[in-house]
Parts: C-alpha cells; structure tokens; sequence
C-alpha cells in the first residue's frame, strides 16, 4: 500500500487507486490499464461499450491520451462506512476485473 495526499493505492490483485470526494460523499476505486498499439478507435469503443453493458461492477472510459482505460467504482459512504465494506468493495472490484479480461480472451485490446 502507498499512501499520498489524495489518494491511497493498493496492489491486491490489480493496483487501485482509492480516492475520497472533496465532499467526503463517496470513495472511488480506480485504475488505468493500457490498451494494445495501433486499435482504431471505433473497435476500442465498441470494446469499451460492451464492458459497459455487461460488466456492472464497474464503469469503463476511454483515456485517448495515453491508449488505455480507466475503471472505476464507487462506495457510497455519507451514512458511514465500515472497515469490511471497503474490503468487500475492493473485492468487488477486482472480481469487476476478471469479468473484463473474460471478455477480451485472445488479448487483442489489453496489454
């Protein structure tokens, strides 16, 4: 685990960046994964739709910039949260991951 300022990120089975909102609303669990060289654009889309519709976990965009995908979940907390909620979310969120990677088998986006 590395703490910062802003953030906390956490490698588990996959390194997450765990944020709090300024308004201490909602902790969000990201991460960004990069994408093969030389896609085009409508099939990245396409594959990113089809994240977005089947994997409810998580909610997928498209970061152009740097070719890859950002991931990221959120966990409600302005009634209070507990110790084991976090975890079961951040499980949660990595099994979110799994889900993705079944969905592109021959690793012809993700690198």
């Amino acid at each position: 685990m590395e703490v910062k300022s802003s953030y906390v990120t956490v490698k588990d089975k996959y390194k997450t960046f765990i944020d709090l909102d300024s308004q201490k609303r909602y902790i969000t669990l990201s991460g960004n994964y990069a994408l093969k060289p030389n896609l085009n654009k409508v099939e990245i889309l396409d594959f990113i739709n089809k994240i977005n519709t089947e994997v409810a976990l998580v909610k997928a965009y498209y970061k152009e910039a740097n070719n890859s995908i950002n991931y990221i979940a959120y966990l409600w907390i302005e009634k209070g949260f507990t110790e084991a909620t976090l975890i079961k979310t951040l499980q949660s969120y990595n099994l979110a991951l799994d889900l993705v990677l079944q969905k592109d088998p021959n690793l012809k986006f993700l690198k």
